[in-house]
């Protein structure tokens, strides 16, 4: 057999899928009906790429970011009394 025989013998041999009718027009209601879901659930980040809503932001974070800061912790007796004798600069370790 020829590569043109072969070549002919694989197009008659193709199927040709039947596609209805209104194929195209459900698969742009699904890109539309995806993209809109997209656009919705993402749209609040379109606030963050401004320069107020960047700001505030930055800001908002660096305010967090201080008042986790300044949080003290209390330290229990044992964890102090720990600290102390192995500090290099406690009374104990002098020479």
């Amino acid at each position: 057999m020829e590569d043109s025989e072969l070549d002919d013998f694989l197009r008659s041999a193709r199927p040709t899928p039947v596609v209805p009718d209104s194929f195209r027009g459900h698969v742009w209601d699904r890109i539309a009906k995806e993209s809109m879901i997209k656009s919705r659930a993402f749209a609040w980040l379109e606030y963050f790429t401004r320069p107020v809503g960047a700001a505030a932001s930055i800001a908002a974070m660096a305010c967090i970011g201080l008042w986790l800061g300044s949080a003290k912790t209390s330290r229990t007796n044992h964890e102090m009394s720990y600290v102390k004798s192995i500090s290099p600069f406690s009374a104990g370790h002098q020479k």
